[in-house]
Protein backbone atom coordinates (compact mmCIF):
# COMPACT_ATOMS: atom_id res chain seq x y z
CA UNK A 1 0.00 0.00 0.00
CA UNK A 2 3.16 2.30 0.88
CA UNK A 3 4.97 1.54 -2.46
CA UNK A 4 1.45 2.16 -4.39
CA UNK A 5 1.13 5.98 -2.87
CA UNK A 6 4.31 6.81 -3.47
CA UNK A 7 4.31 5.27 -6.69
CA UNK A 8 0.86 7.84 -7.20
CA UNK A 9 2.69 10.12 -6.39
CA UNK A 10 4.65 11.30 -9.28
CA UNK A 11 1.68 10.65 -11.50
CA UNK A 12 0.66 13.14 -14.03
CA UNK A 13 -3.30 13.85 -14.25
CA UNK A 14 -4.83 14.80 -17.60
CA UNK A 15 -5.30 17.96 -16.14
CA UNK A 16 -2.05 18.38 -14.97
CA UNK A 17 -0.97 17.56 -17.97
CA UNK A 18 -3.89 19.60 -19.82
CA UNK A 19 -2.42 22.64 -17.91
CA UNK A 20 1.03 22.28 -18.64
CA UNK A 21 0.75 21.62 -22.61
CA UNK A 22 -1.35 24.90 -22.29
CA UNK A 23 0.94 27.20 -20.73
CA UNK A 24 4.08 25.47 -22.46
CA UNK A 25 2.43 26.97 -25.34
CA UNK A 26 1.73 30.42 -24.39
CA UNK A 27 5.28 30.49 -23.18
CA UNK A 28 6.84 29.00 -26.51
CA UNK A 29 4.40 31.86 -28.37
CA UNK A 30 4.89 34.62 -25.93
CA UNK A 31 8.74 33.93 -26.44
CA UNK A 32 8.77 35.48 -29.70
CA UNK A 33 7.14 38.78 -28.63
CA UNK A 34 9.63 39.06 -25.58
CA UNK A 35 12.28 39.32 -28.30
CA UNK A 36 10.39 42.59 -30.51
CA UNK A 37 9.80 43.79 -26.67
CA UNK A 38 13.58 43.90 -25.86
CA UNK A 39 13.80 45.63 -29.24
CA UNK A 40 11.70 48.20 -28.44
CA UNK A 41 12.94 49.22 -25.19
CA UNK A 42 16.14 49.15 -26.74
CA UNK A 43 14.86 52.14 -29.44
CA UNK A 44 13.12 53.42 -26.47
CA UNK A 45 16.08 53.96 -24.37
CA UNK A 46 18.52 54.66 -27.12
CA UNK A 47 21.00 51.74 -26.18
CA UNK A 48 22.44 49.59 -28.43
CA UNK A 49 22.23 46.99 -25.88
CA UNK A 50 21.17 45.79 -22.31
CA UNK A 51 17.54 46.36 -22.08
CA UNK A 52 16.88 43.18 -23.32
CA UNK A 53 17.60 41.88 -20.02
CA UNK A 54 14.62 43.28 -18.42
CA UNK A 55 12.57 40.89 -20.03
CA UNK A 56 14.62 38.09 -20.30
CA UNK A 57 12.96 36.82 -16.87
CA UNK A 58 9.94 36.59 -18.89
CA UNK A 59 10.95 33.04 -20.00
CA UNK A 60 10.91 31.73 -16.69
CA UNK A 61 7.44 32.84 -15.74
CA UNK A 62 5.61 30.06 -17.53
CA UNK A 63 7.92 27.33 -15.50
CA UNK A 64 7.16 29.11 -12.07
CA UNK A 65 3.55 29.31 -12.69
CA UNK A 66 3.95 25.16 -13.79
CA UNK A 67 5.37 24.74 -10.74
CA UNK A 68 3.28 26.46 -8.54
CA UNK A 69 -0.30 25.44 -9.86
CA UNK A 70 0.61 21.71 -10.36
CA UNK A 71 3.37 21.13 -7.57
CA UNK A 72 4.16 17.31 -8.25
CA UNK A 73 7.48 16.24 -9.05
CA UNK A 74 8.75 16.53 -12.58
CA UNK A 75 5.77 18.73 -13.61
CA UNK A 76 8.10 21.72 -14.06
CA UNK A 77 10.25 19.74 -16.24
CA UNK A 78 7.42 18.29 -18.84
CA UNK A 79 7.16 21.67 -19.01
CA UNK A 80 10.80 22.89 -20.18
CA UNK A 81 11.00 20.15 -22.46
CA UNK A 82 7.70 20.74 -24.01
Amino acid sequence: MLKTKNLRRYYLSNRDLLIISVLSGIGGVMSTYVGYLGNLLNRIFGVPFGAGQFTSGLHVFWFILVAGLIRRPGATTVAGLL
